[in-house]
């Protein structure tokens, strides 16, 4: 496995916990960039946008 996705795997799993999760993750990825860990978090988010905004319908 590629280095960045080894080293963004944690990032990545808090990320899909909760809002509050994804926020950490966010926090935690600020400095060093990792490619890998932004993916999900940008997943994470928009998964609960999605989830929130059909709860609202």
């Amino acid at each position: 496995m590629d280095n960045s996705v080894e080293s963004g795997k944690t990032n990545a799993i808090i990320a899909y916990l909760t809002i509050i999760g994804t926020i950490i993750a966010m926090v935690q990825n600020s400095e060093p960039k990792n490619p890998f860990a932004s993916f999900h978090i940008r997943q994470a988010l928009g998964l609960m946008l999605f989830f929130l905004r059909l709860d609202t319908l």
